[in-house]
């Protein structure tokens, strides 16, 4: 009977080897198989022999999770194939001492398990094993170096790498970005206290602080936060103030056409008016023109009205003649309700009717308001109640 001897027992993994110092860049070799053993070899004198001739195991062998090459403990890269679901995937591996490298190499490259790694490693963040330098936004850090970055990098301010809220450099920052805009009462310009008059949003300052007293800010007039109304006095010339714009004698007349215009525009609107379910979008247009025409044109004859009883000139005090402008929107407001009817009629979904409800019931109260106003001014000359309109805060105006 014949003696069987058995060979050494190996898988076959698909690989292709790479050897190299620390120091050195790869240097790419033929391909190569990696054997994986498990019986007929041992350890003797600290090299890998077979078990049955002695020597040395030949080629690259994987004996107890150690990579050996021709018996000695490998150190060098490898490429190593393999298959994750379905798909070959190839991936270098660092092995020192035949064991899979975490840790730095001499060229401070960053592996763990073997491949070059991203992560936090001894205070210091790496990517694909290089020291890192910008964002990591899965932390929402900035590094530089591979450390969270305190300074200003480009035109962001960062405080251990992220955004950050304060002074740096007699300039202030805001999320990492230069302020503009309010800061507890003060503003500020790209970082800086202003200087002049800006506004933001409903507020105007001066030198960085809130308005005080009656200043002209770009062609504006204002008396602290509000709108100036009366009598200003700028290169020895008297101009009347209004909702913040000033006005002379001369500007009366231009008031008084513009509004004659824009009253015919909207006589001229309203004759496209045809009030069937045919054209309901094409009327909801014509109500909203004609609307908002009326509402310039008694604009302006209000404000001709109180800049002329402003400067005291009785004798050339303007006679505003309101009639045609109260026929029209009576007119108009009989219109409203024949819309509405028809937008119900024509099924409109019901937010797009309430809507147009808002809209035609805000121009209708305002213009009235103002028709009103005017009639008060020039009955009772100026007062606080019929110029409230004009002094809200510019926000609201």
């Amino acid at each position: 009977m014949h003696k069987v001897t058995k060979t050494v027992a190996a898988i076959m993994l698909g690989a292709t080897l790479l050897t190299t110092t620390i120091a050195q860049s790869p240097i790419a070799e033929a391909k190569t198989t990696i054997k994986k053993v498990t019986k007929n070899v041992k350890i003797k004198s600290k090299k890998l022999v077979s078990t049955k001739t002695g020597k040395a195991v030949s080629g690259y062998a994987l004996y107890k999770s150690k990579l050996y090459k021709n018996g000695k403990l490998f150190t060098g890269i490898v490429e190593i194939t393999t298959n994750k679901n379905g798909f070959k995937v190839t991936e270098k591996k660092y092995y020192q001492n035949g064991k899979l490298f975490t840790g730095l190499t001499k060229d401070n490259t960053y592996y763990k398990k073997g491949v070059e790694a991203s992560g936090l490693y001894k205070g210091y963040y790496y990517r694909y094993g290089k020291i890192f330098t910008g964002t990591n936004h899965k932390y929402n850090t900035y590094y530089k170096n591979g450390k969270p970055f305190t300074g200003l990098s480009g035109d962001n301010y960062y405080v251990n790498g992220v955004y950050a809220t304060g002074f740096y450099k007699d300039y202030y920052y805001k999320n990492g970005y230069l302020l503009t805009g309010n800061l507890e009462g003060i503003y500020y310009d790209k970082g800086k206290v202003a200087n002049g008059y800006y506004k933001d949003i409903n507020t105007v300052y001066k030198n960085g602080v809130k308005n005080v007293g009656i200043n002209r800010f770009y062609g504006e007039y204002f008396d602290g936060q509000n709108y100036y109304i009366g009598i200003y006095t700028e290169d020895d010339k008297s101009i009347y103030v209004i909702a913040g714009a000033g006005y002379n004698l001369d500007s009366i007349d231009k008031m008084l056409h513009y509004s004659d215009v824009d009253l015919a525009y909207a006589q001229n609107s309203f004759l496209k008016f045809s009030g069937n379910l045919d054209n309901v979008a094409g009327d909801i247009n014509v109500i909203e023109d004609t609307l908002a025409e009326i509402k310039w044109a008694v604009d302006e004859r209000y404000r001709a009205a109180i800049v002329a009883i402003g400067l005291n000139e009785s004798e050339k005090k303007v006679q505003i003649q309101l009639t045609e402008a109260q026929e029209l929107l009576a007119k108009v407001n009989d219109k409203c309700s024949i819309v509405i009817e028809n937008m119900k009629a024509r099924e409109y979904k019901e937010d797009k009717i309430t809507d147009k409800e808002k809209s035609f019931d805000k121009y209708l109260t305002d213009i009235n308001m103002m028709l009103t106003n005017t009639e008060d001014v020039l009955k009772n000359g100026i007062t606080d109640s019929n110029t409230s309109y004009y002094s809200l805060n510019p926000a609201d105006y």
